[in-house]
């Protein structure tokens, strides 16, 4: 039987060039996408934080991952499972799209949880880079 395999939508440190790439390595990469919220600096840590609030086109990739990588992906998140309280990042469905703003297909992304709204900075180019 076939191992059941997800796309993520990565749009931090999990995209090529940055410092969770590795993490991705055994991975199929699908295309490069936008998502449609809003993107956020954190003040004083290394990584963004999207939120699925706003309607801005945030750039990332797409990769094709498999259960022990999702795992992997899970932990480096601060993700315990839905709506645990102990979330850093909460795993989500949304649409991915196209440059033209055409859907491609649904991808899980992983939400920052807010609870220190106050450290947040919007990137206004929509990508973290």
């Amino acid at each position: 039987m076939e191992e059941k395999k997800i796309k993520v939508f990565v749009y931090g440190t999990l995209k090529k060039g940055f410092g969770n790439h590795s993490l991705l390595n055994n991975s199929k990469w699908i295309t490069d996408a936008f998502i449609k919220g809003s993107l956020f600096s954190i003040e004083h840590v290394d990584y963004p934080a999207f939120l699925d609030v706003g309607d801005f086109g945030i750039y990332g990739e797409v990769y094709e991952v498999n259960q022990r990588t999702l795992a992997q992906l899970d932990d480096l998140e601060g993700y315990h499972g839905p709506n645990d309280s102990n979330n850093l990042y909460e795993r989500k469905e949304v649409m991915a799209y196209d440059q033209n703003d055409n859907e491609l297909f649904v991808v899980s992304v992983y939400i920052y949880c807010p609870k220190n709204r106050h450290l947040l900075t919007r990137i206004e180019s929509n990508n973290y880079e």
